[in-house]
């Protein structure tokens, strides 16, 4: 490098923390590629971006990185030389690794926290629930005076549910009045039929009958006058 000047971060972004790059850094690829094709295009693509740095105040730094480019090109494109580089590097590696574990100081057992001690709260007796037929409807009712304070802790409210006696007497009394109702109301219209079938609108309407008619029409003819003389009797000697 010259000077103050790190060719590798600012060319090739890799930062100080990593230098000197291994051959996979340096051409910035993942480390241990197999694919020999993206190690020979990274290889390519890397030294033509220093290139254009020889003709600068920096040259001299660029073509020590090219070489270096150069040099792992040749390495990680043999097989041979790949597979001893490769178990190299990863022996580096695990040397790293081991060397950067923080040794564990002394373990301080960490007091456990004592439980609080909670008082149970007292079991609220239930009602006891009454056997109901289910043959009858509920009536459902709020027993007011029952309501427990709020000091002792129990439910709000107490529902007493209360059932009707089923009576089997009254529903068969119901169905026999119903019955009687019924047949009142068909024996009914039974003779109001008739009634207004046999009725006489016309007299009820003021029209007079066919009867009375005839028997006005008589009494307005006058009567035969016994003095008056007989009508001439047919000429039987006419055609």
């Amino acid at each position: 490098m010259s000077g103050t000047f790190n060719g590798y971060h600012v060319w090739l972004g890799i930062p100080p923390n990593e230098q000197p790059p291994n051959h996979y850094r340096l051409l910035g690829i993942a480390a241990f590629e197999v694919d020999l094709d993206v190690i020979e295009h990274a290889a390519d693509r890397q030294m033509a971006h220093v290139r254009t740095f020889q003709s600068g105040q920096h040259r001299a730094l660029s073509q020590q990185i090219l070489n270096e480019l150069a040099g792992a090109r040749l390495c990680l494109l043999n097989p041979e030389k790949k597979t001893l580089y490769d178990q190299e590097l990863r022996a580096k590696i695990d040397e790293a690794v081991k060397g950067a574990a923080v040794p564990l100081g002394k373990v301080v057992p960490v007091a456990k926290p004592v439980a609080k001690a909670v008082p149970l709260a007292k079991p609220v007796a239930k009602p006891q629930a009454r056997q109901l037929s289910p043959e009858v409807p509920d009536e459902i009712a709020l027993d007011l005076a029952s309501f427990p304070s709020s000091s002792s802790g129990g439910p709000p409210f107490q529902i007493h549910v209360k059932r009707r006696k089923y009576n089997q007497a009254s529903a068969g009394k119901n169905a026999a009045i119903l019955g009687a109702l019924m047949a009142t109301v068909v024996i009914s219209g039974i003779f109001l039929y008739y009634f207004v079938r046999n009725l006489d609108w016309k007299q009820l309407l003021g029209t007079p009958s066919s009867a009375t008619a005839s028997q006005s029409e008589v009494i307005a003819r006058p009567a035969p006058n016994p003095t008056a003389p007989p009508p001439p009797a047919p000429n039987a000697g006419q055609p």
